[in-house]
């Protein structure tokens, strides 16, 4: 896999570009093959000829994360976060802590409602966009 941004080469689990900084998946497109810069409209690499269709696909693929340890941590962590930061939603899961923290407890409602709707298939993506494993 290769960055978007720089063209570099990067690790299967990398979420940002240890080169440019450039989160995974923002900026311009490469080849994943070769690295040459493609276009949206690509079919195939000008450069290789590889095909340019699995960059699509690895957008909708399947990602590390469980739906059933997200739901788990979002029913009995959830006022903490612990569900967020596990997709990798830390804004969220720092502002989780606040609520909770600021309203004595209460805000945990959010992270319970949250594992309710990780467990009834409504929260389908982690923060890579990648969708849930079953």
């Amino acid at each position: 896999m290769y960055c978007r941004h720089c063209g570099k080469e990067l690790g299967d689990w990398a979420m940002v570009c240890g080169a440019c900084g450039c989160r995974v998946g923002n900026g311009l497109r490469y080849c994943d093959t070769c690295g040459a810069q493609v276009t949206g409209v690509d079919k195939t690499c000008a450069s290789c000829g590889a095909s340019l269709e699995k960059l699509s696909m690895r957008a909708k693929s399947v990602g590390s994360r469980n739906r059933v340890t997200a739901g788990l941590l979002a029913l009995f962590l959830g006022g903490f976060g612990a569900h967020s930061f596990y997709l990798g939603y830390k804004k969220k899961a720092i502002t989780q802590i606040i609520v909770t923290v600021c309203t004595l407890g209460l805000g945990g409602i959010w992270g319970f409602v949250e594992g309710i709707l990780l467990f009834c298939n409504a929260e389908e993506k982690d923060v890579e966009e990648k969708n849930l494993q079953d």
